[in-house]
């Protein structure tokens, strides 16, 4: 576990354990989904905080608004986990070991910092020794990891189009995750088809031709490791 300084408790590796079944689970759901067969039944207990050998209880925090289909927005009341005896947290999106995931509503000029600070705030007053990220691996440096979110926070407030360039780039990985491969043709054919990103582009990046912004995106995202292009073909990594 990263940071860790003292060994996981069993209790810890049983809830760690159920995680990741879980995670399993939705990811061969969404393959079978993709190939026509029918969803995979999740295991018993996921749907609940009880499916571990201690209960833990949802913290909630300010919804945010994402993309659906990159399209249209739509609210979801977002949770996370905690688990008082094990001091355990389930951050979800609200809390990562560098970070966190973007703040959809701050695009589209509606306030979404002001909710990641009072997450951040309500998450720091928990008694936490480990934390079970949306992404990522475990973590136990719980306090570093808030002051890290904090900082980055601020970052973001100071330069919104920087946020906004990452939103564009976790988007674009997020097709490529689903697509896997394809050609730089039909990426272009979806961002032309995808109204959220020109929204956002328009709003934060007008004064560049939406080609070169988009070549600099990628260009950026094979920098990063996140997909590689050759010639007219991209594939995701």
């Amino acid at each position: 576990m990263r940071g860790s300084g003292r060994p996981a408790p069993p209790a810890l590796r049983t809830w760690v354990a159920l995680v990741e079944q879980c995670l399993v689970c939705v990811v061969e759901s969404r393959r079978r989904k993709r190939a026509g067969r029918h969803r995979l039944r999740q295991p018993r207990g996921a749907d609940r905080c009880t499916g571990a050998p201690r209960a833990g209880r949802l913290v909630h925090r300010p919804g945010d608004q994402y993309p659906s289909a990159f399209g249209s927005l739509r609210r979801k009341r977002r949770a996370t986990t905690y688990q008082p005896d094990l001091c355990l947290l389930i951050s979800a999106d609200a809390l990562w070991a560098n970070g966190f995931g973007v703040v959809f509503p701050e695009l589209t000029g509606e306030p979404g910092f002001d909710d990641v600070e009072r997450t951040l705030h309500m998450l720091a007053s928990l008694r936490v020794h480990w934390v079970i990220p949306g992404h990522g691996a475990p973590f136990s440096d719980f306090e570093c990891a808030v002051e890290r979110a904090f900082n980055r926070l601020r970052n973001l407030v100071a330069d919104p189009a920087k946020h906004a360039r990452r939103a564009a780039k976790v988007l674009i990985k997020f097709h490529t995750l689903e697509i896997q491969a394809g050609s730089l043709g039909e990426l272009d054919q979806w961002l032309d088809s995808t109204e959220y990103l020109e929204f956002v582009r328009l709003r934060h990046f007008a004064p560049i031709v939406p080609t070169a912004w988009r070549r600099e995106l990628l260009a950026e995202l094979v920098a990063n490791g996140a997909l590689a292009i050759d010639g007219s073909s991209l594939r995701n990594i």
